[in-house]
């Protein structure tokens, strides 16, 4: 449905960069549930490094950029940000 969606609304002015946007929250949701299921950031940042070098076999994974370096430092960010909740006593 979102993509017939996006089709339809490509070159409309106001629409963007809406789709980008909703994509990376997407992929930050799913990225905060992936380290609540597994429990500990540091595993699903190994994990994704793994898929990355598996996805890139001949391509040396860029510590400099990139959207998969980002979504590890928000694995973090979302940790600290429940673990701070959690020590205030409101409910991660």
């Amino acid at each position: 449905m979102q993509s017939v969606i996006e089709t339809l609304l490509f070159y409309h002015p106001a629409y963007g960069g809406s789709a980008d946007a909703s994509a990376w929250e997407r992929e930050l949701c799913c990225d905060d549930w992936a380290v609540r299921v597994c429990g500990d950031p540091l595993t699903y940042a190994h994990a994704l490094s793994e898929l990355e070098q598996q996805r890139a076999a001949n391509l040396a994974l860029a510590a400099s950029g990139g959207t998969l370096l980002a979504r590890i430092g928000e694995s973090w960010a979302s940790r600290s940000r429940r673990r701070s909740a959690t020590a205030a006593g409101s409910p991660p």
